[in-house]
């Protein structure tokens, strides 16, 4: 079990910071990103975790401690708690169908790829469920999981990340890799569809996560933004526990009532 440390720095602080970091003299080895994002496929499997939510948009706000559990074939379910110890809300998810359950409304929200159409309408998110737990373990989008540096290796003096771009110059992304943890520390792309937008996520405050003897620096702190929505969402870890395939045996899913009022998007 790993126990990870609180703190937030707000994003301007981030990017203004006086202190300037020294570019190191290698830059980074050619399949440094690659080998990273593999390694998370592997390790982050069976998962359950204890994190912080703070999510903000014009028109919705949500906070709260949460509990996250990943099994079977990548079942997920997301619960966010309220301070008197209430479930706000479920996220749940197996395969390709997303279920967001409030219970407290007793309303429910069904979409079949992966919650992109919820995220996109209610939080503000053009982004997939999938990927959002993905980004949470320091995950890039699949679509750019297996490229290769497109441009030399660029520098971020405010940061300490090395820059350069992921895919093609038309759907490509700009990553940022942390120079001492050679990990994603930061990533902006443009989702794609008609209702695409800009994303930018930023990842800091990297602690060891170790697992089947092998050592993988977890963010404790994950940041995305999507300016033209004017999103925030936060995450924070408390803690994060490796489990194994007997530890899931049974659905994640929540118990829904068949009068609860439920939509189906799109």
């Amino acid at each position: 079990m790993k126990t990870f440390a609180l703190l937030w720095l707000p994003f301007l602080l981030l990017t203004s910071c006086a202190h300037k970091f020294v570019r190191p003299p290698q830059d980074p080895p050619a399949n440094a990103f690659q080998n990273d994002q593999v390694k998370r496929e592997k390790l982050f499997r069976y998962i359950q975790g204890k994190l912080d939510i703070r999510f903000k948009s014009p028109k919705f706000r949500l906070s709260g401690s949460a509990r996250i559990y990943v099994g079977e074939k990548g079942e997920t379910r997301l619960e966010v708690i309220d301070p008197l110890g209430r479930t706000q809300l479920i996220g749940h998810l197996a395969g390709r169908m997303f279920l967001a359950y409030w219970p407290r409304q007793d309303r429910a929200y069904t979409d079949e790829e992966e919650g992109r159409h919820y995220l996109s309408r209610y939080l503000g998110l053009s982004i997939t469920f999938r990927e959002l737990v993905d980004l949470m373990w320091g995950m890039v989008p699949r679509q750019f999981r297996a490229d290769k540096p497109a441009i030399p290796w660029g520098w971020d003096a405010d940061r300490n990340d090395f820059l350069t771009r992921l895919g093609p110059a038309d759907k490509s992304a700009e990553l940022g890799l942390n120079a001492d943890k050679l990990a994603i520390g930061s990533l902006r792309w443009r989702t794609p569809g008609a209702n695409g937008a800009e994303i930018v996520a930023q990842w800091s405050d990297f602690t060891p996560y170790e697992e089947s003897g092998q050592s993988i620096p977890l963010a404790n702190q994950l940041r995305l933004e999507a300016a033209r929505t004017e999103t925030q969402l936060e995450v924070s870890w408390n803690d994060v526990e490796s489990k194994t395939k007997t530890d899931f045996g049974h659905t994640l899913a929540p118990s829904v009532s068949d009068k609860t009022k439920t939509l189906k998007l799109p």
